[in-house]
C-alpha cells in the first residue's frame, strides 16, 4: 500500500507540466515564482521529483484545485478499499 501511495505521488509530480499547461500559465512564470533556476526546474519536471513543498507551491501558483481534485479522485478511488488510507490521509501523505 505504501509503495502505491509513493507511485501516486510520483504520478502527481509527473503531471505537473500538464497541470501548468491546463492552467494557462507559462512554465517559466511558475518557475520564476518558485525562485528556481531554469535547469533545476526542468530537471525536476523531467524526472518528476518535486519535493512535497514545491508541489504545494506549484498548486497554489496555478490555482489547480479542479485539476488537483481530478487527480486525487483517481488516487482515492484506487485506494478506496484500503483500510488505513482515506482521503484526508492520502492528501496528508502526498501534500503534507
Amino acid at each position: 500500500m505504501i509503495t502505491e501511495l509513493i507511485d501516486d505521488y510520483q504520478s502527481l509530480c509527473l503531471n505537473v507540466t500538464d497541470m501548468i499547461d491546463k492552467s494557462g500559465y507559462k512554465v517559466d512564470y511558475v518557475r520564476e515564482k518558485l525562485h528556481m533556476s531554469k535547469p533545476g526546474f526542468y530537471t525536476k519536471r523531467k524526472k518528476g521529483n518535486f519535493a512535497p513543498d514545491e508541489l504545494k507551491k506549484i498548486m497554489k501558483i496555478i490555482r489547480a484545485d479542479e485539476m488537483e481534485g481530478e487527480l486525487f479522485e483517481k488516487i482515492i478511488a484506487k485506494h478506496q478499499n484500503d483500510e488505513l488510507t482515506g482521503e484526508k490521509q492520502t492528501r496528508k501523505l502526498i501534500l503534507g
